[in-house]
């Protein structure tokens, strides 16, 4: 009866310990990560912020297919837009949100093909 519990109590112990140890593993990897590869909490919430704003608003102007990335406060911008009018005035609304540090526009207009961007590079 004592070696039962004893037996019991060292499996419950083991398994105590793997899953600590499992934690701590995982812990680990995202502490080794550089700093300059991950997104703050903050960032990630402005990131949210910008989604959520940008969604009912962007069904209505018939845009599609914008992504926003944040990392330092740096938001870049993926995607397409009707009118360099409308790309002025998400950057500019971007630029005026709480927290942005910096705008990196990777846009393009429907007014203007990928073949039309390269000539300008």
């Amino acid at each position: 009866m004592i070696a039962d519990t004893l037996h019991t109590f060292s499996r419950r112990v083991q398994q105590q310990f793997a899953r600590a140890s499992s934690r701590l593993g995982r812990a680990r990897k995202r502490l080794r990560r550089a700093p300059d590869d991950r997104q703050t909490l903050k960032d990630r919430a402005l990131g949210r912020r910008f989604r959520d704003t940008f969604e009912q608003d962007l069904e209505v102007a018939d845009v599609q297919g914008l992504h926003f990335y944040v990392q330092g406060g740096v938001v870049t911008v993926y995607g397409t837009v009707r009118h360099e009018l409308d790309r002025e005035l998400l950057l500019s609304f971007i630029r005026q949100m709480a927290g942005v540090e910096g705008v990196v526009p990777h846009l393009q207009t429907l007014e203007e093909g990928p073949e039309d961007q390269l000539e300008k590079g």
